[in-house]
């Protein structure tokens, strides 16, 4: 498991390096970046996304320690004791079925939830809506690539919004969006997007898997991936490490144009205030007649003091005028 944490580690420390010498939001442009020979065409009534940043996942391509050529002797009978053997070849059934159902479930086309008005609704006119945030984000310079999203009280869609955003983010084919459930307490993420359980972020975070890629899963979406939150703990507020964190983000910029990052409310966790200043900007979610207005200042100020970079603020159920 040690491979995963120095990988980490590495990509934390070049991600740092390399977020000192870049420009930060509001600052000036730096010089232009000649576009990728590999990027695909962007839409042609949006801005350009800036440099795009290719990097090969250290995690995969660590070469593993070579076995040891010590000769180990065959054993002249199995260690087995009357009546174990047959526990041990029902206790690996169970395992090979319990596999086979989790790759039945893989096989399955995810099915998104009925709530993503932007691929239910293609004209409707909170996707319209969802279409502006897009090109807000998108008008920023530099562009934002990684992106916190997150609340002020749990009453607020807040994963409902964040989805049809990426999912804005992709429309047309020409960008690549992967979401992080990093709400390791209350995800919700995987069953908005249909995708099979397996493990996560959680076991990323806490040391217990060793291979990033066998983390990601596809969703309804081609364009669109998940990094689901994984297991649920007793304590997930002990995982949440902003160097550790730094590093997922380090191995997984150079894959995707955007990662967008769901964080639990700002109400009762300090999560999103720990993870917020990782990212390129905070996008806050309010739900109006449900979030009051001490909530969302208190929000704001928190995030303020964690000096977040706020984006600005996705408003829900507005009247209309």
């Amino acid at each position: 498991m040690g491979r995963i944490q120095d990988a980490l580690k590495k990509a934390a420390e070049e991600r740092e390096r390399r977020r000192r010498m870049s420009p930060t939001l509001g600052d000036a442009p730096g010089e232009p970046t000649p576009p990728s020979p590999f990027e695909a065409p962007r839409l042609p009534s949006e801005p350009e996304v800036g440099e795009r940043r290719p990097r090969a996942l250290a995690a995969e391509s660590e070469r593993r320690p070579e076995p040891s050529r010590r000769a180990t002797p065959a054993m002249p009978f199995p260690i087995v004791g009357p009546g174990l053997a047959g526990n041990a070849m029902r206790a690996r059934a169970r395992e090979d079925e319990a596999r086979a159902r989790l790759e039945a479930d893989r096989a399955k086309p995810p099915v998104l939830d009925p709530r993503l008005v932007v691929v239910h609704q293609p004209r409707d006119r909170q996707t319209e809506q969802f279409r502006a945030v897009r090109a807000s984000l998108l008008a920023l310079d530099p562009v934002p690539r990684s992106i916190l999203v997150t609340a002020g009280s749990r009453k607020e869609a807040k994963d409902i919004a964040l989805a049809n955003l990426a999912l804005c983010l992709v429309e047309g084919g020409s960008r690549r969006v992967l979401i992080i459930d990093a709400d390791l307490r209350a995800p919700e993420l995987h069953r908005i997007l249909g995708t099979s359980v397996g493990p996560g972020l959680s076991e990323l975070l806490a040391n217990r898997s060793d291979q990033l890629s066998a983390s990601i899963h596809r969703t309804g979406s081609a364009s669109v991936d998940l990094l689901p939150a994984g297991e649920l703990l007793d304590n997930p507020g002990s995982l949440i490490l902003p160097r550790v964190f730094s590093g997922v983000l380090g191995l997984l910029e150079g894959q995707y144009d955007f990662i967008i990052v769901s964080a639990p409310p700002l109400e009762k966790v300090a999560d999103a205030a720990v993870l917020a200043p990782e990212v390129d900007g905070v996008v806050l979610v309010v739900e109006m007649g449900e979030a009051s207005r001490s909530q969302t200042e208190r929000a704001v100020e928190v995030l303020d003091q964690a000096r977040a970079r706020l984006l600005g603020a996705i408003a829900l159920n507005c009247p209309e005028s």
